[in-house]
């Protein structure tokens, strides 16, 4: 899914990037997949992050978490939020498969929320940042 809700940044922009997008009074959800390289790496950044709604307790399905990381961030009370991946080329060069699903999954959740239909007319403003 391709989404104007998601930037991936390379590197060596990626602070300034971030720090721009900060300035526009976001709240702030850093996921750290450090070394890891799983789908579960990604789930426990994820869970690290967000109160999942409802809790995901297995890394068996991408759907689950997707609606799961859907309902813990339109739970939140900001309205404007930045989704951080500053690890993401790490993850990226060392499981490319999973990373792109877990790209969807965020891509899907930020795009989704932004919009009306979806939100019963309370829509958010979700923006992800990824480091490339």
């Amino acid at each position: 899914m391709s989404s104007d809700r998601l930037e991936r940044v390379p590197s060596a922009d990626f602070s300034a990037r971030e720090l721009r997008l900060r300035r526009d009074g976001v709240d702030v959800v850093e996921l750290f997949t450090g070394d890891g390289s799983t789908r579960k790496a990604f789930f426990d950044a994820v869970r690290a992050a967000v109160l999942l709604d409802p809790p995901v307790q297995s890394e068996r399905s991408w759907d689950a978490l997707a609606d799961s990381l859907w309902e813990g961030l339109y739970n939140l009370s900001a309205t404007k939020l930045l989704i951080v991946w500053r690890d993401a080329a790490t993850f990226y060069h060392l499981a490319p498969d999973e990373y792109e699903v877990a790209v969807e999954v965020l891509a899907w959740a930020a795009a989704s929320l932004a919009d009306p239909a979806h939100t019963a007319g309370e829509p958010k403003d979700v923006r992800v940042l990824i480091s490339s």
